[in-house]
């Protein structure tokens, strides 16, 4: 018997597809984050941005000023080793602070925050997403496909010749036209 899929399911198995791509993308740079140092950014000329990973750590930055600092500069990724004697954050954390950058021979006061957490942690967080998602399609599908084929949708009762509204065996209610 086939299921027929409704708009929800089709946003789980959305959902279910995204959190097992962003896994395998996360696994992958948890991998290489212990061999070669990846570093991303982007600047306009009064803020910019930045992800770095390392040694099994994200740290994204975010920096803003008043006055125009650099130069804007599109997307930007480099990739080189990692430094052996580089210590790194450890654990989950976030910073917020002020300092001077030198730009044009002048200091200019620019805000920045940084937060850094460890590549396992995304990890576990997309896998449960991936692993809740699933269940929930495959539940779904199961209690649709035991109301096509007229039995009770929590426990899967036999309700073809049963002439009442509840299920005799769980006690669920029966919808009209089940």
């Amino acid at each position: 018997m086939r299921c027929r899929m409704t708009i929800s399911n089709t946003a789980y198995v959305a959902c279910d597809v995204v959190c097992s791509l962003m896994l395998i993308g996360v696994l992958t740079l948890w991998l290489r984050s212990y061999y070669y140092r990846d570093y991303c950014w982007e600047s306009g000329a009064r803020s910019g941005w930045s992800m770095d990973s390392e040694k099994g750590e994200l740290v994204f930055n975010r920096w803003q000023s008043q006055r125009d600092i650099v130069s804007p500069s599109s997307l930007t990724w480099l990739a080189s080793p990692v430094h052996p004697g580089r210590e790194l954050f450890k654990g989950v954390g976030y910073d917020h602070g002020a300092s001077d950058i030198a730009a044009s021979g002048t200091l200019v006061r620019a805000s920045a925050w940084a937060i850094w957490w460890p590549h396992w942690l995304l990890v576990v967080l997309f896998a449960m997403g991936s692993a809740s998602t699933s269940a929930i399609v495959f539940k779904k599908a199961k209690r649709a496909r035991r109301r096509k084929m007229g039995c009770c949708s929590a426990c899967g009762y036999d309700l073809r010749g049963s002439a009442g509204e509840v299920c005799p065996v769980c006690g669920k209610f029966r919808k009209p036209g089940e």
